[in-house]
């Protein structure tokens, strides 16, 4: 006898989050499943504040141009900041704000050759965390704050 079963939606309560092997009883047999590893979009801290660190244990956080990287640390019980900050610009945009304090500026982009910046040439700095451009880039250009 086969048994058919037809399920014409799926949503993320079907697929296993995480980092890691489980096993798993399927029929007969017992099998080591591995788990869908994935960085999570969340658009707040609330949200991020709110995910199951055993699910996604890593976070992007999307705020006003703003991609910043979160991995769940379990020593402190919270997602703490990794990597880049990064701003994606707009349109015209020459004021630039970071969640860090500056200290290495770089270009990257699909119209852009990806290069440093440099203060003073390139840019004007305005508070520790934000700067002003010199001159504009095509939208979508990401500049890199190495902090």
């Amino acid at each position: 006898m086969t048994k058919v079963i037809k399920k014409s939606l799926a949503g993320q309560e079907d697929i296993l989050f995480g980092e890691g092997t489980v096993n798993q009883a399927r029929g007969e047999g017992n099998y080591a499943i591995s788990k869908v590893r994935l960085v999570y979009p969340v658009n707040s801290v609330a949200e991020l504040d709110a995910l199951d660190p055993t699910k996604f244990p890593k976070a992007a956080l999307y705020t006003s141009g703003v991609v910043t990287l979160y991995e769940y640390d379990a020593d402190t019980d919270t997602y703490v900041a990794q990597g880049p900050d990064i701003v994606v610009l707009t349109s015209g945009q020459f004021d630039v704000q970071f969640q860090a304090n500056i200290s290495k500026l770089s270009t990257t982009g699909l119209r852009v050759s990806g290069r440093r910046l440099l203060e003073g040439v390139d840019y004007a700095k305005v508070t520790e965390s934000r700067v002003l451009l010199n001159s504009s880039y095509p939208a979508g250009t990401r500049i890199i704050n190495e902090g």
